[in-house]
This record gives C-alpha cells, structure tokens and sequence, in this order.
C-alpha cells in the first residue's frame, strides 16, 4: 500500500500533527469531540447501507481486516529481507577477513545461512500473494490495490548474496 520511500515522510508528517495537537492547534475546530463523517466514495452504492450497519457496530468488513493483515505482513517481510542483508553484509565482511583457509569455510556457512532465509522470505511472499490474491475476490473493485510486486522482492532477496562459491566461477 505504501511505498517504503513513503514511509519517512508519512512519519514526519504523523510526527508534525501529534506535536500540534499537543500544543491544542485542534482544539477550536469545528466539530470537535463528534465522529468524523466517514467517506462513501470507497463503497458501492449498493454497499452503503450494510457498510454503515458494520460501520456503527464498530466491525469492519472481513476485506479491510484483510488489508490490514497483507500491510502488516508486507511490512514483516521487508524487515526481514533488510535484516537478512545486514547480516550477510557482516558475513561477506567476516569471510574476507580471516585467513585464506577460513575463507571457504566462512563462506560456505553464510552461503548456507543465505539459502536458508531465501527460502523462509520465498515462502513469505508466496503467502503473501496468496492473501492479495483472496484480497483483490473480496475487496469492491473501488478498493485501493497492493504494490508488490512479487518476482522484484525475490530478487531483490536473491540479489543480496550474489558470490558464487570459490572455484564455481562460470568463466
């Protein structure tokens, strides 16, 4: 839903509204202390008034929850990949600095510590899918859509290791 290079300036953006509603730059507004109207341009029509009945039973539609759940997930795999990054980064940098007869062994087991977590973050994003999939059945077709794109984020994991093992080289 949201772009990582987004993020940031959402956050900064959050950060600035909190600081003024703490400093009661809010606090004179019309309709202050009332719910806010909610938007219908998201519903069809013919979706308004079960929509408002959930809506004033404090439930949300099973595909907003849904939502929620893919964002959270997508979020869950992104720090994963970034982690996994960070840490192969270290072991490239562990691997090249010991002794020649360290090297192979070193990058054998982050070699093998890669493989590992590709396979964990390919099951991920193929659950991933699979809920944007039950997603896009459900949601009205008014809903806003995911941006992942499933085969970019494979191989961004594939590139973050891309040594090939001592003696493999392909020339």
């Amino acid at each position: 839903m949201m772009s990582d290079e987004v993020r940031p300036i959402r956050r900064r953006v959050d950060q600035a509204i909190e600081q003024a509603a703490a400093e009661g730059a809010f606090d004179d507004l019309a309709g202050t202390g009332r719910p806010l109207k909610s938007d219908p341009g998201i519903v069809p029509n013919e979706l308004r008034v079960p929509f408002k009945v959930l809506e004033n039973a404090g439930m949300a539609p099973a595909w907003v929850e849904m939502a929620a759940e893919i964002e959270r997930q997508i979020d869950e795999f992104r720090a994963a990949r970034r982690e996994h990054e960070q840490r192969m980064r270290r072991a490239r940098a562990y691997a090249v600095a010991g002794t020649a007869g360290d090297f192979a062994a070193r990058f054998r087991a982050a070699q093998h510590a890669h493989a590992e977590q590709r396979a964990r973050l390919t099951t991920d994003v193929r659950r991933i899918v699979r809920l944007i999939d039950r997603f896009n059945t459900m949601a009205p077709a008014s809903a806003p859509r995911f941006g992942f794109l499933a085969r970019a984020e494979l191989e961004a994991v594939e590139a973050i290791w891309s040594w090939t093992a001592p003696g493999d080289d392909p020339e």
